[in-house]
């Protein structure tokens, strides 16, 4: 993926290389030269019913290797946060573009969480892959200024609806969770730490995936399904943490809001569906002649 994403095709093999494990660990943050094969798990959940009451903050399974400094609140230039926002856009709709062009079906990603999952790593990157980084990501900013505006991103995202009410109609609620899992042999120096600590509200969480990869991955899972409110079940499929695993890194995201102006079911109607190879069949659509749709082409997409 970053191998074709990137414009240097050399760093982008470099940024392959080292995600797979296939290479040595060259991020600034880690004090090794063990194989980094971190497993990225990203996902993205709209409520629509009603579930039980869930702890909003679960303990974060694993030992704690985080930095004590407090999250920073203080807002970015606005300069860097449109420039950041820009990179991001531009970042998210060619991986869209590349991504659905080798996809014959459906594809819905979350390109947010993305970009905050690369961030939290480029944050820990040096030399040719912190350039391939960059380049891959639209990075267009001094890497600590962009930190610092991705963190008021954030900010301002779980700031929006408040007082509005959510699917369910309890409050409206947008809840997005950054952890980093590592094996806990590995040592990490105290400026990443700072970095995830100020900029992102994480922390790393040290558990053994050399003596207990499936056990792992389980508590993994759990706590995804505690912070999603049972949404998100088993994100981490079984094999996918092995004893090879050095890192995993988690972003979560969950959304329930109630619509602006509700859809009466009564308008549901059958309409015809054309696929994207020119097949066509009878669903069952929603109709709302009041509510304004647009459409767009942009850069492909």
């Amino acid at each position: 993926l970053y191998e074709e994403l990137s414009p240097a095709a050399s760093q982008g093999r470099e940024i392959a290389r080292t995600w797979l494990g296939t290479a040595s660990a060259s991020l600034a943050g880690m004090n090794t030269h063990s194989l980094f094969a971190p497993a990225v798990a990203l996902s993205l959940v709209v409520a629509c019913a009603p579930v039980a009451p869930i702890d909003p903050n679960p303990p974060v399974p694993g030992e704690l290797a985080g930095s004590t400094k407090e999250r920073l609140t203080v807002a970015a230039p606005v300069g860097d946060v449109a420039k950041a926002v820009s990179g991001n856009t531009d970042f998210g709709f060619e991986l869209y573009r590349r991504l659905g062009a080798a996809k014959d079906d459906n594809l819905f990603i979350s390109p947010q969480s993305i970009s905050v999952a690369l961030a939290m790593t480029y944050a820990g990157s040096a030399g040719s892959t912190k350039t391939g980084f960059e380049n891959t990501m639209e990075i267009r900013v001094p890497q600590g200024d962009y930190h610092r505006a991705m963190n008021d991103i954030d900010r301002q995202l779980t700031s929006r609806g408040q007082n509005a009410k959510g699917s369910d109609g309890q409050p409206f609620r947008l809840k997005v969770a950054n952890q980093f899992f590592a094996q806990k042999s590995f040592f990490f120096e105290a400026p990443f730490l700072d970095t995830l600590a100020q900029e992102y509200g994480a922390n790393v969480r040290l558990l053994d995936f050399v003596g207990t990869a499936d056990p792992s991955r389980v508590l993994i899972n759990s706590w995804v399904e505690q912070k999603t409110e049972s949404r998100i079940k088993d994100l981490l499929a079984k094999g996918s943490i092995t004893s090879d695993t050095r890192a995993v890194l988690v972003n979560a995201i969950y959304f329930s809001a109630a619509w602006a102006k509700q859809f009466d079911a009564k308008n549901t109607k059958s309409g015809t569906f054309h696929g994207i190879g020119g097949s066509t069949g009878a669903v069952q659509m929603m109709r709302e002649g009041l509510l304004p749709a647009r459409a767009a082409t942009v850069n492909g997409v």
